[in-house]
């Protein structure tokens, strides 16, 4: 197993689970078992590979570590794309051993992905350590780890919940949202929490303009996760009301702390990324709502889900892979001008669709075949996206790009010895 394959498969495969989702999601009028089946192969085949392959790339160079084994990792990143395929079917066609097949797989893949990780830090370290971009960033990554450990911990507690509710579901409680918040708020955001505090002074010539907001920003995210969860599983409505609103100023005080270094990364990240914070902050801002107010929740419920999915989940891969393919491939991102036409493409379907989706649940009409071009539109635009990966890893040097951080420059030193943008850290 040559280890620079394992990026592209999780990546591709990922996007490719992510387009055939946003298909499956636009045909839940005609079916209602479409969404649930849309949902499994989003956050399954195609959110945990992605996390999976980019961890698989940049652990390694801030552990100073080497993984034992890149089979294993192969493995199970398949796995994990195999994972929601398989429920999904089992979820479309009522076939309860497929349901629990893509669970198991699932929680295999989880498995294996933090064993890997604990295997990786009982490695002995080689090399000097990274240089760091400041002295304050260590605070930073301290808290980073906090935000890992805690993903960690929701991912195997999501995975489970998701396999053990295939054979029974409490009476009390709304346990496939236990499972999805789980997994999207406790794994994901928490993930992606971590990867940010790690990586954006790394990317930019930026510091954290307000570094005593970011343990702030855990503890917040810390008690209105795991209210939110509780609130689900038992149906305790002053719980949303703590959870909702606490979650929803966490979020704001994380993009106050990410803005800054935001607007100066390369131009395609920066859009990717703004444009990820700002479908966050509407769909958890509608979380809230239904927190507070119950009667938002029908007719808001599946606009709320798209938009973090589809539109949060969506653009923050688009902006990360826009950075991070080039660096893994050694080459740059083929078709760039294409991001002027999949970026925009996705944000106006995210909202046309939303507002034709509010109207349908309102009953103000019938717009299933509007919902079902917006979803096709989307699809189109991640299909493409995952085309663009492909060929840029194909087209990628026989030596590979070593993902070596560059040292930043400290008043009265000799300037660094120029290196390409392909060069620098991750």
């Amino acid at each position: 197993m040559k280890p620079w394959w394992i990026a592209p498969i999780g990546i591709v495969g990922g996007l490719a689970s992510l387009s055939v989702a946003s298909l499956a999601a636009g045909l839940t009028l005609r079916d209602g078992r479409w969404w649930e089946a849309a949902v499994h192969l989003a956050v399954l085949s195609g959110l945990l590979p992605m996390i999976f392959a980019v961890n698989h790339r940049i652990v390694p160079v801030f552990s100073r570590r080497k993984w034992r084994s890149d089979s294993l990792w192969f493995l199970l990143i398949v796995a994990a794309l195999a994972s929601g395929v398989i429920s999904a079917i089992g979820i479309k066609e009522r076939e309860l051993w497929f349901e629990r097949g893509g669970a198991a797989l699932a929680l295999v893949a989880g498995v294996l992905f933090l064993q890997q990780l604990g295997q990786l830090f009982r490695q002995p370290v080689s090399g000097p350590p990274p240089p760091m971009p400041y002295d304050g960033q260590r605070d930073a990554d301290r808290v980073a780890i906090m935000f890992s450990r805690m993903a960690g911990l929701y991912l195997i507690a999501g995975l489970v919940i998701g396999l053990v509710t295939t054979f029974s579901t409490p009476d009390r409680g709304r346990w496939e949202l236990v499972w999805a918040h789980t997994l999207l708020l406790g794994f994901v955001v928490s993930m992606a929490s971590s990867v940010t505090y790690h990586v954006l002074t790394r990317w930019t010539p930026g510091r954290w303009r307000t570094p005593r907001l970011i343990p702030v920003h855990f503890v917040l995210a810390a008690i209105a996760t795991l209210a939110m969860v509780v609130a689900l599983a038992t149906d305790q409505s002053w719980l949303f009301k703590i959870g909702g609103p606490t979650q929803a100023i966490a979020l704001l005080i994380w993009g106050i702390n990410c803005a800054p270094l935001l607007l100066q990364l390369p131009s395609v990240t920066r859009e990717g990324m703004m444009l990820a914070f700002g479908f966050l902050a509407i769909g958890v801002s509608l979380g809230a709502a239904f927190a507070i107010d119950a009667h938002f929740g029908p007719i808001y419920r599946q606009v709320h889900a798209e938009f973090n999915v589809f539109g949060w989940a969506g653009f923050l891969i688009l902006g990360a892979a826009s950075y991070l393919v080039p660096r893994f491939a050694g080459s740059q991102m083929v078709w760039t001008n294409l991001y002027r036409l999949q970026f925009p493409a996705i944000a106006l379907s995210l909202f046309v669709g939303g507002a034709f989706r509010r109207m349908q649940n309102d009953g103000r009409g019938d717009y299933q075949t509007w919902i079902e071009l917006t979803h096709a539109i989307i699809a189109v635009a991640l299909a493409s996206f995952a085309l663009q990966v492909a060929l840029t890893f194909r087209a990628r040097p026989s030596a590979p790009v070593l993902l070596t951080p560059t040292p930043r420059r400290q008043p009265g030193q000799a300037p660094p010895k120029p290196q390409s943008q392909l060069q620098r850290a991750v």
